[in-house]
């Protein structure tokens, strides 16, 4: 994929967090065990800290490197300069958000995963989409810990 594919995609991973009609706050993790449990965790946790607007997290921990590093340089054209501005910006005028991931749609191959979700973004109106998500090394509590990062929206 290419570097400016892999920026566009931002966009519709913001989007699809913001795309509910109300809040939630469903726990798609509780419905899965072992390692698709902590895709579903991510996945949760995206929509927890889109709905507080917390950009630091969104970028500094749920976002994979490749993807903050992309969002960093495309910020650099909009006038920010850090995926956290870009995604503050992003997240503005957003009113409510509802992302749960689908019972049996995490797929997990290596350090690689995907997942499906739902999305409603009003009456009747549901999407289901697929979040890629890649594990990472990660700095928690002054050790290195192994965790999954979102990457891109798939196809």
């Amino acid at each position: 994929m290419s570097r400016s594919r892999r920026v566009v995609m931002v966009l519709p991973i913001l989007a699809l967090v913001a795309g509910g009609c109300g809040s939630t706050t469903a726990d798609s993790a509780k419905n899965f065990r072992g390692e698709p449990k902590a895709v579903a965790q991510t996945i949760d946790d995206l929509r927890t800290a889109g709905e507080k607007r917390d950009a630091s997290k969104i970028c500094g921990e749920l976002l994979s490197t490749k993807l903050v590093d992309a969002i960093t340089a495309a910020s650099k054209s909009t006038g920010r300069s850090t995926c956290t501005a870009q995604v503050k910006e992003s997240l503005k005028d957003v009113d409510s958000f509802k992302l749960d991931v689908v019972k049996n749609g995490i797929t997990i191959t290596g350090t690689t995963a995907t997942a499906k979700v739902k999305t409603e973004s009003g009456k009747n109106d549901n999407h289901l989409d697929t979040l890629q998500l890649v594990k990472e090394d990660q700095r928690r509590g002054g050790r290195t810990v192994q965790v999954w990062k979102i990457a891109a929206l798939a196809g």
